[in-house]
């Protein structure tokens, strides 16, 4: 029966004790030794001998024991070896029956002709052409364009998976293998119950959302297996074109390059013209581009369109063919009502394309604030913009202000050309030499006039006076007001008052008065038809000097009839007027009647036919007492009334011979009488 370790330690030490045990003969003996100490040495010696055979037989079975074990290991280690080379051999066995089958796979002869189509058969001689994995779409199921469809994603490394279904049409398969390229999560729109054209909107819609803002960093570069073409997209797909790395066949076209590029999503602006008829004559290694996008065009700016400034000088072509640099500048007066401004609103801006077909949106133009003034009104479409009153437009700052008078900050030249205003005018400065100015108002300077010429309709008042050399013309519809004339032309429809006047030629149809400490008509031609008040007529040096009151002219009866005829016309218009400003407030009721901007031009005119029935009143007045008064004219001298000086009044004319004082001139409609 074999031991185990614990029964084997103790038999060998039984046998051990038993091998020392010592008969009484032997203990006699021990104990009769002469020295106890060689018994102790004897005792020690024997138990180390003991321990040695103890240890010897403990060793032995240790030795064993691992002999046992490694045996066992051994076995263990040799039966997996067994069962590792059985499994390999069975993988082996496996691998080498897929590489059978995957040769059939892959061999073009196992797919019968009169199963599959030309164009599947190409499909799948492609993909084994390419080394790509057939059997993902090798399918009798899916057509050659399918199959074409899923050929160039697993060209491109795309994960076919989203759409290797043969319930999707290959449009549909398109579209989604696009979104793939392009690096878009397509599992928002992969799904059958889109359309491929409503793919194609949510795929853009989806590139727009995430890849817009980087657009002018997007670049792709395809390699097109099938021609060995390189394909680059570039300035923020603005062009696509083409490397060429081995040399295009003779039957290879531009339809044919532009189907390829279709494939890649590069459908706009193909550039048929840039490429020769003969594409294999296309270098090698080199870009070529193929496709330009279009680049979005910025609106116009929104634009104020203003009706009363200050028109362009241009210089104007004369009659006789010479050049008038100093053409009229025209400036015209505001009625109430009247469309001073118009808006004109920005522009989107012309749309853009990619070279995917990417629309890109036209750059917006910039809008501009709505005009900021309190003599304004807005239409009711807020383009444009109506005056509240009469004046002249005056814009600083981009405010609109309706001035009552055109003004001229500093001095009017000839470099401002021939200045015309329907309205009145005020020059803070002086008018120089070749300087022409005429205006339908009053006209007030506030400097001295030298050789121009000043047409009023209104009144002129001249503050620093007139200081000519015979070439100035000053003529007034009203009255002329001016701190002296010399060696000027003037005309005044009213009465006209200065300081003095020298060497002038002087008409007016009002009464001529001069004042101040010089009060003196000198020289010159003085005419007034309602009389002459002033201090002095003549000079010492007795210069010629001629005098006048009366009748200017013999017009006054046809005047009277004229204005009479203007009158029942004012009269008839103020009546049409208002019937039709009533008729307005009927339809459209008071309130809104009031704001139409059509009732605002009405009064506009209506208050200009009250001004003009009013001026027409004026005129006759003046007529009736023109034709009363006629007889009591004089000239009255309140100093000296010099030898020399002719005296005229209605028609009754006398040489004056000697000096005379203070003196009335009259006549009694014989002769000239001097009090």
């Amino acid at each position: 029966m074999a031991l185990n370790k614990t029964d084997y330690n103790r038999k060998s030490v039984a046998d051990d004790i038993n091998s020392l045990k010592l008969d009484e003969s032997s203990m006699d003996d021990m104990f009769n030794t002469d020295s106890l100490l060689d018994l102790l040495d004897e005792v020690s010696s024997q138990e180390d001998e003991l321990k040695k055979a103890v240890n010897s037989n403990t060793n032995s079975f240790v030795v064993k024991k691992a002999e046992e074990k490694t045996e066992k290991r051994a076995e263990k280690k040799e039966k997996e070896e067994e069962e590792w080379l059985s499994s390999l051999l069975d993988d082996l066995d496996k691998v080498e029956a897929e590489e059978k089958k995957k040769s059939e796979l892959f061999d073009i002869n196992n797919y019968p002709r009169e199963i599959y189509s030309n164009a599947q058969l190409s499909e799948i001689q492609k993909g084994i052409d390419h080394n790509v994995d057939i059997r993902i779409y090798a399918d009798v199921k899916y057509t050659g364009r399918q199959m074409r469809e899923i050929r160039y994603g697993l060209e491109r490394n795309l994960d076919v998976t989203h759409y290797a279904n043969v319930l999707f049409r290959e449009r549909q398969m398109q579209q989604i293998r696009l979104g793939l390229q392009q690096g878009l999560d397509v599992s928002s729109y992969a799904r059958l119950l889109f359309s491929a054209t409503d793919m194609k909107e949510k795929r853009r819609a989806l590139f727009m959302k995430e890849k817009f803002g980087k657009l002018d960093e997007l670049s792709y570069n395809y390699n097109d297996i099938d021609t060995g073409i390189k394909i680059y997209v570039e300035k923020g797909l603005m062009e696509a074109g083409i490397i060429i790395k081995k040399k295009l066949p003779e039957s290879y076209t531009k339809g044919d390059l532009k189907k390829m590029m279709d494939a890649y999503d590069l459908t706009f602006g193909f550039a048929a013209d840039e490429l020769p008829d003969n594409l294999s004559n296309l270098p090698l290694n080199v870009k070529i581009p193929v496709l330009h996008g279009r680049k979005p065009v910025k609106g116009k700016d929104g634009y104020y369109e203003f009706f009363f400034v200050e028109s362009e000088k241009k210089p104007e072509i004369k009659e006789d063919g010479s050049v008038d640099y100093f053409a009229p500048t025209e400036y015209k007066k505001i009625n109430r009502g009247d469309v001073v401004a118009e808006y004109h609103p920005a522009n989107p801006g012309e749309k853009g394309l990619t070279v995917t077909g990417l629309p890109l949106e036209g750059l917006q133009g910039k809008d501009l604030e709505p005009l900021d003034s309190m003599d304004l009104i807005q239409s009711r479409d807020k383009l444009k913009y109506l005056s509240k009153k009469e004046g002249f437009m005056s814009i600083k700052d981009g405010k609109i202000q309706i001035m009552d008078f055109l003004q001229f900050a500093g001095d009017v030249t000839h470099l401002d050309g021939d200045i015309s205003f329907d309205g009145n005018i005020q020059v803070n400065g002086n008018v120089l030499s070749d300087a022409n100015i005429s205006c339908s108002g009053d006209l007030f300077i506030k400097g001295f006039v030298e050789n121009a010429n000043l047409t009023a309709e209104g009144n002129i008042i001249i503050s620093g006076g007139v200081n000519a050399d015979g070439e100035c013309s000053i003529i007034s519809g009203g009255a002329i007001t001016s701190a002296f004339f010399e060696n000027a032309k003037v005309e005044s429809g009213g009465n006209i008052e200065t300081g003095y006047s020298l060497n002038s030629e002087i008409t007016c149809r009002g009464i001529l008065k001069t004042k101040g400490k010089k009060s003196l008509l000198c020289g010159g031609r003085i005419i007034a038809e309602r009389g002459i008040e002033t201090g002095t007529i003549g000079s010492k040096g007795k210069a010629k000097t001629y005098v006048e009151v009366g009748a200017v002219d013999d017009k006054d009866t046809d005047e009277y009839y004229a204005l009479y005829r203007q009158k029942e016309k004012l009269d008839s218009d103020e009546g049409k007027t208002h019937l039709v400003m009533e008729t307005l407030i009927q339809k459209m009721g008071a309130l809104k009647g009031r704001q139409d901007p059509n009732y605002i031009k009405l009064q506009a005119v209506m208050a200009q036919i009250k001004s003009q029935k009013e001026d027409v009143a004026r005129q006759l007045k003046e007529l009736d007492y023109r034709r009363t008064k006629r007889n009591d004219l004089c000239i009255e001298v309140f100093r000296n009334l010099y030898e020399n000086t002719t005296v005229c009044v209605n028609g009754n004319t006398l040489l004056v011979r000697e000096d005379r004082k203070r003196s009335t001139v009259r006549t009694n409609g014989r002769q000239i009488e001097i009090s």
